[in-house]
């Protein structure tokens, strides 16, 4: 259909206020710093307190909501609760070895013991999966195709409390074990 005949016959093409939306960016995650004041405050939270004594400041929540290191929601008692996914992804050599991250190097050479599995904070717009392959291809630097991930023997085991820097929201860290087998 041409342009002429699409006008002559009234043929809408697009959606009013399409173009202000793209399926190749990803939706806005997080509240920003007066809308999370506001959210926390409708749930009874004095916001006074944050940042004080060591705390988290308001705005650096707000931050850690929008780069989706963790989200908010509200449990069946109307309480809020900060959610934070990590990943942790258990690579076993075919002789049985797994790898293991033994330290953290800062660009200014610090280097700081872990001793832990490969791992990274979950977002909440990609799976666990994704971020087993986000880990492989960033952090280990391996060939996706040489890995097998085995939902199979996947796990999740989540912890309650209250994190220190935030401690009048409860904080609920939600582990994934990933198995993965490297193929050789």
């Amino acid at each position: 259909m041409s342009q002429q005949e699409v006008m002559e016959h009234k043929v809408k093409l697009r959606a009013e206020g399409s173009e202000e939306v793209s399926g190749l960016v990803l939706p806005p995650v997080g509240l920003n710093e007066q809308d999370l004041a506001r959210y926390l405050e409708s749930h009874n939270i004095d916001i006074s307190q944050f940042g004080q004594n060591g705390t988290k400041s308001l705005k650096n929540l707000s931050k850690e909501l929008i780069c989706a290191d963790s989200f908010l929601l509200t449990d069946a008692n109307g309480e809020v609760l900060r959610v934070l996914d990590q990943v942790m992804l258990q690579v076993v050599s075919p002789s049985g070895k797994i790898l293991v991250c033994s330290a953290h190097v800062s660009p200014d050479g610090t280097r700081k013991e872990i001793n832990m599995l490969p791992s990274s904070k979950g977002r909440p717009d990609e799976s666990q999966f994704v971020t087993a392959r986000r880990i492989l291809r960033k952090q280990i630097r391996i060939d996706e195709s040489q890995v097998k991930l085995d939902p199979t023997k996947s796990r999740i085991c989540e912890e309650f409390g209250t994190a220190s820097n935030l401690p009048w929201i409860k904080t609920v860290i939600r582990r994934r074990f990933i198995f993965a087998s490297l193929m050789m």
